[in-house]
């Protein structure tokens, strides 16, 4: 009788064959690429409002290859970048730990939202970008967040920038892959971003009239619409900045923006906020205007109000 020996070993099934990793980053690492743009955040270490605290998010989709995946806060420290904490608790923002929701994909997330002001009171002010540890049964891998750069607040220091936040749901492109989408499902995903060399200003006006003609020749108004429309003007950003904005941002569910610049026609008069927190929704094309050899190129928008309630009627 044959003697032989028995192996046994433990395998994870997985429904479909797993589609091995690019390995790519979402985003080009700006220290590297772009040194002399820079991404803003401000926060208070005595919290007073929100106006005056940014947040920021990251979140990555994952197909069935990948088993686990753990964040971690990066700040840039003496030329380089250094691992300070894991983000796997309230520490720093809210956790969405791997797996916390399945979109139609069949595609897990994982993301973090940063409370600036949390990490300006732990960490101080510095330069920092998120870091994924991620494995999966290919090998292991990493991914980087955009990179931020924290100072304290003041009403000096946020001068000439405005704060655009937004809220996703549903399918959308990825701006890294043509072929991709990105399924946020119903999960009404907030980020925020806050733009130097910006400026949302200029309100204008157009009316929609309807008439009514009498017998004896006279018009009478039954219906006056009013319609605002605002412009956003961008000084120069890379071409990142503009895919975030044309690709993700402005074709968000929900768009609102504030104004900090100080010579802001509105905001002279009794702090007037009319641009603060306004609710908006694109009304333009998105045409950066680039010139041969300069990776920034400035982008002017036109938005107008997502509520509309300037609409009067004869009773």
């Amino acid at each position: 009788m044959a003697l032989g020996e028995a192996i046994f070993e433990d395998f994870k099934l997985i429904g479909s064959n797993p589609e091995e990793p690019d390995g790519e980053m979402d985003l080009p690492k700006f220290s590297n690429t772009e040194c002399c743009y820079e991404l803003p955040v401000f926060a208070e270490l005595s919290f007073t409002k929100t106006f005056n605290n940014d947040k920021s998010s990251v979140l990555w989709f994952y197909g069935n290859a990948y088993t686990g995946v753990l964040l971690e806060l990066e700040e840039y420290v003496n030329g380089s970048w250094t691992k300070i904490a894991d983000l796997n608790d309230a520490t720093y923002g809210e956790y969405f730990a791997f797996g916390f929701f399945t979109n139609n994909k069949e595609e897990v997330g994982c993301g973090y939202q940063i409370d600036w002001a949390k990490v300006l009171t732990v960490e101080g002010a510095g330069k920092f970008r998120v870091k994924t540890v991620e494995t999966n049964v290919f090998g292991t891998g990493n991914k980087y967040s955009l990179e931020w750069t924290l100072r304290p607040y003041s009403s000096e220091i946020v001068n000439k920038t405005t704060r655009i936040s937004w809220w996703m749901n549903g399918i959308t492109g990825d701006s890294n892959n043509d072929k991709l989408t990105k399924d946020y499902g119903s999960l009404n995903w907030f980020n925020e971003i806050r733009l130097f060399n910006s400026l949302f200003w200029a309100k204008t006006s157009e009316y929609e009239k309807d008439y009514v003609q009498y017998q004896n020749g006279q018009k009478v108004w039954i219906k006056d619409e009013r319609t605002r429309s605002y412009k956003f003007e961008l000084i120069g950003a890379p071409n990142y900045i503009h895919e975030l904005l044309s690709g993700e941002t402005l074709q968000a569910d929900t768009i609102i923006i504030s104004d900090y610049n100080s010579d802001n026609p509105a905001q002279l008069k009794d702090c007037n906020p009319e641009f603060l927190d306004k609710c908006i929704k694109l009304s333009s094309s998105y045409e950066p205007k680039w010139a041969f050899g300069s990776k920034y190129a400035a982008v002017e928008l036109t938005f107008q109000d997502e509520y509309n309630n300037f609409k009067r009627k004869r009773c």
